[in-house]
């Protein structure tokens, strides 16, 4: 399976063809034993991997990451430090995997995307 759906790689690479299965993989979580790696393993791994990643796996996982911290934000200012429970790992974790996404990402630094992504973690980790 791939990561967040119940759609095989099969099933994905017969509807959208292999260069779609190659990029959706590429901004997935790459881990084998997902199930029996932690939290903090996984993110790491992700931190690691984007830096070198393919340019167009980048772009993916900058706007799964910007849309994210986007409705992150939305929601902080609803309801702010209540927002930190709802993750397993609290508002330091996720400030440490964002800002670090936002490292792995700064090759992207001329995009619009990612200086959005990064103005927006820095909203959302240092209000």
């Amino acid at each position: 399976m791939l990561e967040d759906t119940d759609m095989t790689e099969k099933e994905l690479k017969e509807k959208f063809g292999s260069r779609v299965l190659e990029l959706v993989k590429g901004a997935s979580e790459k881990l084998e034993n997902r199930d029996n790696t932690s939290w903090e393993e996984r993110k790491q791994h992700t931190i690691d991997y984007i830096k070198t990643a393919d340019r167009d796996v980048q772009y993916i996982a900058c706007a799964d990451k910007l849309s994210n911290v986007k409705s992150m934000l939305v929601d902080y200012e609803e309801i702010g430090d209540k927002l930190w429970e709802r993750f397993n790992r609290g508002y330091e974790k996720q400030k440490w995997y964002y800002e670090n996404m936002v490292d792995s990402l700064r090759g992207l630094g001329s995009m619009e995307m990612y200086e959005e992504f990064k103005s927006v973690v820095d909203d959302l980790f240092c209000s």
